[in-house]
C-alpha cells in the first residue's frame, strides 16, 4: 500500500518521493484514499493521520467529491500539519459545494490572526477562495470583513485584497513595481 510506504518513516526520501508522484497520477483507487480520511493522529492508539500533502492532491485528481467531509475535518483539526492545510484547503475548493462553506467560515475565523500562520496564510486564503466560490454574497461579506479586520495576519490581508479584486491588486503590484524602478 503505497501510503502505508509513505508514512513509514524509515522509507528513504527518494522512495517517499516516487510515492507521492504515484499517488498524484493515479485515477482509481479513490476508496482506499477516502478510507484514510479516517484515520487520525492518537497517541494513545499509536495511529498516525495519512500523508494529507499527498492524499489532498490525489483525491482532487480523481475527482472525488465523496472526499469533502473526511477533508474538513482533517482542516479542522489541530493536529493537521500546518504544511498540509493549504492543500486540504485546495481540495475542498476543488471538490466541494455551499455545505463546505460553515466549515471554511470558521477555519477562516480562527486562524486570519494567529501568528503561528506566519508564512502559512495561503492555507487561510485558499479556504476564503473557497467561501467566495460557493458562499454567494454573504461569503463574499465575509471575506471583506475579514480583509478589512484590523487583526488579520498582514500577508493574509494582502492575498484577501487580490482575491477580492484582483484588478486593483495587479494596478498596485504594477505601481509598486513602477516605484521601485525610478
Amino acid at each position: 500500500d503505497l501510503l502505508t510506504v509513505y508514512s513509514d518513516a524509515s522509507s528513504p526520501k527518494g522512495l517517499r518521493d516516487t510515492v507521492v508522484q504515484a499517488l498524484r497520477k493515479r485515477t482509481t483507487g479513490a476508496e482506499f484514499l477516502v478510507q484514510a480520511l479516517h484515520m487520525k493522529y492518537d497517541f494513545l492508539e499509536q495511529t498516525q493521520a495519512p500523508p494529507m500533502g499527498v492524499v489532498a492532491p490525489a483525491l482532487v485528481n480523481m475527482g472525488e467529491r465523496s472526499a469533502v467531509s473526511g477533508l474538513l475535518d482533517h482542516l479542522m483539526n489541530h493536529e493537521t500539519a500546518i504544511e498540509d492545510l493549504r492543500e486540504i484547503a485546495l481540495a475542498v475548493r476543488e471538490l466541494g459545494d455551499q455545505s463546505a462553506v460553515g466549515s471554511l467560515t470558521q477555519f477562516v475565523t480562527l486562524y486570519h490572526a494567529d501568528s503561528s500562520f506566519l508564512g502559512h496564510e495561503d492555507a487561510i486564503a485558499t479556504a476564503a477562495e473557497g467561501i467566495l466560490k460557493f458562499g454567494g454574497p454573504s461569503g463574499e461579506r465575509f471575506v471583506a470583513q475579514v480583509r478589512d479586520d484590523t487583526q488579520t495576519l498582514p500577508e493574509l490581508k494582502s492575498q484577501l485584497v487580490a482575491i477580492l479584486d484582483p484588478e486593483a491588486a495587479a494596478k498596485a503590484a504594477a505601481a509598486a513595481k513602477a516605484a521601485e524602478e525610478a
